[in-house]
Formats: C-alpha cells, sequence, structure tokens
C-alpha cells in the first residue's frame, strides 16, 4: 500500500535527484569557465551601466515550478476527472492567498477502505477508514506541495469536495475533529464549491 501511495513521490524525487546531478555537472564546467573568461568579461559589462542587471554576480534564479496534479486511481475507485481536480486544487490554494502558478505538485491518491484504515492507524492512531487525509511534503512553495489520499466508500461527502478539504490542509488549515461544520475550513470549503460551480476562477 505505502509502494502505490508513494508512487508518484518516488518518481518525482529520482528525476529530482537526477536533475541536480546534471546541474552539479554544468556548474562545475560553468566554474571552469568563468575563471578562463572573468578577466575579459568584467571589463565589457562595466561599459553598459543601462543594462546593470547583466553586469550583477553571483545571480542566484530559482527554477519556476510548474503547478500540476497527479490523480492515481489504478483500482478504478471513483470517477474524478483530473482537469476538475487540478481547478479544484488551484481555486483552494488561490483562495488562500497563494499564487497556483508558483506551486509544485499535488497528488491525488484514491485507495479502499482497508488501505485507508491502515494508513489511518498509523498516522492518527485511529482503526478505522476515514474519507481524507493529507501530507504535506515540501510545503506550498516546494517542488512536490503533497499528497491527498480519499477513500471514496468512507466518504461522506461528494469526491470532489474531499479534493478541497485535502487542499485546505496541504494550504495549512485545520478543524477540530468534532465540529468541523462550524469551523473556519468549513466555510471556506464551501466557499471554493460555490467558485467552481459558478465557473469562477
Amino acid at each position: 500500500m505505502e509502494a502505490r501511495v508513494g508512487k508518484a513521490r518516488l518518481a518525482r524525487k529520482a528525476a529530482k535527484r537526477e536533475s541536480e546531478e546534471y546541474a552539479s555537472r554544468e556548474s562545475r564546467e560553468s566554474e571552469n569557465n568563468d575563471s578562463l573568461f572573468a578577466a575579459l568579461r568584467r571589463p565589457f559589462l562595466s561599459t553598459l551601466p543601462a543594462m546593470g542587471a547583466f553586469a550583477r554576480t553571483p545571480c542566484e534564479t530559482r527554477a519556476p515550478m510548474t503547478f500540476s496534479v497527479a490523480l492515481l486511481d489504478e483500482d478504478n475507485l471513483g470517477s474524478l476527472d483530473p482537469n476538475l481536480a487540478t481547478r479544484l486544487v488551484a481555486l483552494t490554494f488561490s483562495e488562500r492567498g497563494f499564487e497556483p502558478d508558483e506551486l509544485g505538485e499535488v497528488s491525488i491518491v484514491l485507495v479502499g477502505p482497508e488501505d485507508m484504515r491502515s494508513l489511518n492507524e498509523r498516522f492518527r492512531g485511529k482503526d478505522y477508514p476515514t474519507d481524507v487525509l493529507s501530507f504535506d511534503m515540501d510545503g506550498p512553495e516546494g517542488e512536490m506541495v503533497g499528497e491527498i489520499v480519499i477513500c471514496p466508500e468512507a466518504a461522506e461527502m461528494p469526491i470532489e469536495e474531499l479534493v478541497v478539504h485535502g487542499s485546505l490542509h496541504l494550504a495549512g488549515m485545520d478543524h477540530p475533529d468534532d465540529d468541523f461544520d462550524a469551523s473556519e475550513m468549513a466555510k471556506i470549503q464551501t466557499k471554493v464549491m460555490e467558485r467552481a460551480r459558478d465557473g469562477r476562477t
């Protein structure tokens, strides 16, 4: 079960390691080139005051994030459209003040009751299947925001609303176990669903 839930995460981490190794090789080559041509480059740049941004060294840049939602439903447990899931996650983070285009990846995994019971017992100490669990990874500004695990058979609300619920947890919200309906999180969840139904962005 853990292998299946973490499949998207492991693939993402492997790609990240490969990218970092490539970047390291590129960095070493760049440093060698810099040492050879530094004396020539600096005088040239100093003649371009109107383009001073090019002369700033060193310059750190952060690679732009590509927001996406990876949906894993190997057992065909729910009828969740990937495009709708992506829209719901984007609306949720937008409602919480995040810019979706600056987010990394969110994974959504649909599982059966026994798998969910196992996860709920391990991570929350509760020996029964719940409807949704959220696992934060790198956070909203990281490469892998986190994973949302949904059990359609244990759901007491539509699966689309569980996507929003799980996304709100990843965005940093929480609620009392015994009084969700009266929580601020419930109000925002309702607001996001209304935006989705109305076609608002």
